[in-house]
């Protein structure tokens, strides 16, 4: 008698595993394959900027034109940049660096031959990520 249940339960464990294993995969196997490749990150789109001498000695001015989602976010950098995916993480230090920067104000900072500017647009609510 107790071989007879002990088989039964076995059994019941074994049917009961396999409509888990069922239920967990009808989906996936549902689903067309292009369902779970995940997309190609995209590129950041590019801001219309207009670069211009600033007001002061070794300045310049960065206008952006067009509508802005965000907060802007300038870098200066000596070497150059490949542009960013949507999503990734604005750059959050460095000497150059200017958060909330305001369209047409005035850039020091960095500002020599040979060197590099990026205008980003920052998320508003998530401000370390890039958008443009």
């Amino acid at each position: 008698m107790v071989k007879t249940i002990r088989k039964k339960i076995t059994l019941l464990s074994i049917i009961s595993m396999l409509s888990l294993l069922f239920v967990v995969l009808a989906p996936v196997m549902g689903a067309e394959l292009s369902d779970l490749i995940a997309d190609e990150p995209e590129s950041a789109p590019l801001l219309d900027v207009t670069l211009s001498p600033g007001e002061t000695t070794v300045s310049t001015s960065a206008t952006v034109t067009g509508h802005v989602y965000g907060g802007l976010i300038v870098n200066i950098t000596e070497a150059e940049i490949t542009t960013p995916y949507v999503g990734d993480p604005a750059p959050t230090a460095g000497g150059n660096l200017i958060t909330g920067y305001e369209s047409g104000a005035d850039i020091s900072a960095g500002v020599a031959a040979g060197n590099y500017l990026q205008v980003y647009a920052g998320d508003m609510e998530d401000s370390d990520r890039i958008i443009g």
